[in-house]
């Protein structure tokens, strides 16, 4: 958990390819584990974030659709993935993905 929160302390200072760095290797230690589920989650959406702002946007909508689905209640990535694909123009495929997500929560519960 160290190496994540160094991580977030970088990306908040502004150091996007060392942060970048120190979520990768985060990611790769710990992502099958159980017990960091949610750190990796907030690590991928956190590796989109540093590649959105670096203008890698299919690498940004990479990492958020990962986070997405690890965790498919992680709003936060759901919302960044929109934005990138509205940059991009996607706007229509933004909204009928969030339509269709409605739907299966309203309607597929178990």
């Amino acid at each position: 958990m160290e190496l994540h929160e160094k991580a977030k302390d970088l990306l908040s200072s502004g150091q996007l390819e060392e942060s970048c760095r120190l979520f990768t290797r985060f990611i790769d230690e710990c992502g099958d584990s159980v017990e960091h589920r949610a750190a990796v989650t907030d690590a991928y959406n956190s590796r989109g974030h540093i590649k959105y702002l670096s203008v890698d946007f299919p690498g940004a909508i990479a990492d958020y659709s990962t986070a997405m689905e690890r965790d498919p209640g992680f709003a936060v990535a759901w919302y960044n993935r929109g934005q990138v694909r509205y940059r991009l123009g996607h706007l229509c495929l933004s909204l009928l993905q969030a339509g269709i997500r409605q739907q299966r929560e309203t309607y597929c519960r178990p």
